[in-house]
């Protein structure tokens, strides 16, 4: 049933795109024109700690706009933008779980909003808001150019399954043509996610500073005391070797995943043998999967799983020593806060996603195995063994707590 209505809701997007037709035209925004501009923030936390600074600069030269932010009710990215202090006003929009008839009152409140721009990660949800979105003069975003050979041996239906999904339920075909000023994201360039949403600044004709720009994500002082008192309560001196540890993923995410098992033989090794205090932090959701670290117990040995929010861990890792971990959003922030980090890559591509600044202060590890990386941009490669259907995960794996050890020992000189 619920293949049948997204089906339906695509035929609908699909009208709606074509009674649109006239109003494609590209436009030119100067900054003297724009008043008013929506950010799609349909993003995860890692997504937003590296889209900000491009935000950031596109909020410096259109600074006499009023700026908006639609995004969903359990969004950590709202929390970095209201601490860089980036919107004016934010609006909560549930898409996925929205009737037709809540729809449309949404759109009818865009629509009455009058925006002049819209800014839309390749990540947003177009289709939902595209009859609104199409009345904004000035739609600037990302798109994915897929170039994957796809093998010849690949039976048709199985090529037109994965062009459907890409270009329709993915929204690709939406996407594409809604915006009138688009930067194009290749699949065969590798290249820092970071830079890639920088390009958006070049479409429109904004120059971009020399250098690289910082976000100015703040740490506010209920922040710094409630670490303070963290540290306190067990016992934790600022001399001490305390380790961020990240070791679950969200249940859309599964993939990026390390054994458990891995993480607590290397937890074990830190607290025994080294003498460190280790932090895990996460989601609440994530205990089911951790179950096997979990299970360990020890007074320097501190789950957190869904008792922080963004700036209390922000605060945690300014008195950290390391952050470990695997491609997930917190090692985005441990890098924007300056903490030196380790993190085990298995599926994604460490160029996009590794640390964008002082590299020497950070590390990756990953398998050296010729079919990663098989997720890129958020899209499988097709027509080879991938995440979703290669069974083994020996790109993650093959990486053993051994591996990890040695590699702390390299960085930290414990």
């Amino acid at each position: 049933m619920k293949t049948v209505l997204r089906i339906l809701r695509v035929g609908q997007a699909a009208v709606e795109m074509l009674s649109h037709l006239p109003r494609r035209c590209r436009y030119r925004a100067s900054q003297q024109s724009v008043k008013k501009i929506l950010v799609l923030g349909y993003m995860g936390l890692g997504d937003m700690a590296l889209f900000l600074p491009t935000l950031e600069l596109l909020r410096r030269h259109y600074g006499a706009a009023q700026w908006v932010m639609a995004c969903g009710p359990y969004s950590n990215a709202k929390e970095l933008v209201e601490r860089a202090g980036l919107m004016d006003k934010i609006i909560i929009v549930a898409w996925q779980h929205s009737t037709e008839s809540s729809r449309r009152g949404v759109l009818r409140e865009l629509r009455a909003m009058s925006f002049d721009m819209v800014i839309v990660p390749f990540v947003a949800p177009v289709r939902f808001f595209l009859p609104a979105l199409m009345t904004i003069p000035c739609r600037a975003g990302y798109y994915r150019k897929i170039s994957f050979p796809i093998p010849s041996p690949l039976r048709l239906l199985e090529r037109l399954a994965w062009w459907f999904k890409f270009y329709v339920l993915e929204e690709e075909l939406f996407r594409r043509y809604a915006l009138n000023i688009s930067v194009p994201l290749e699949s065969g360039v590798r290249e820092h996610e970071r830079s890639r949403y920088l390009r958006l600044l070049e479409a429109l004709d904004i120059s971009l500073p020399q250098g690289q720009e910082e976000s100015r994500l703040q740490i506010f002082p209920q922040d710094h005391q409630w670490a303070d008192d963290f540290l306190v309560r067990h016992r934790i001196a600022r001399t001490d070797r305390l380790v961020v540890l990240h070791a679950g993923a969200s249940a859309t995410q599964k993939w990026k995943s390390w054994p458990p098992e891995y993480f607590g033989a290397v937890v074990r090794w830190l607290v025994e043998s080294k003498g460190a205090k280790v932090i895990l932090l996460g989601l609440k959701e994530e205990q089911g999967e951790l179950g096997p670290l979990l299970a360990w117990r020890h007074n320097c040995f501190l789950p957190l799983l869904g008792q922080t929010d963004v700036g209390q861990i922000m605060a945690l890792m300014k008195r950290s020593s390391l952050f470990l971990g695997i491609d997930s959003g917190l090692g985005h922030l441990a890098a924007t806060v300056g903490l030196p980090s380790l993190r085990l890559f298995g599926p994604t591509d460490e160029v996009s996603y590794g640390a964008w600044k002082e590299t020497q202060k950070h590390r990756v590890l990953h398998a050296g195995i010729s079919c990663r990386p098989c997720l890129v941009m958020g899209v499988l490669r097709p027509g080879v063994p991938n995440a979703s259907n290669c069974g083994h995960f020996n790109c993650l794996r093959r990486q053993t707590p051994e591996s990890l050890c040695h590699a702390i020992e390299e960085m930290t000189r414990w």
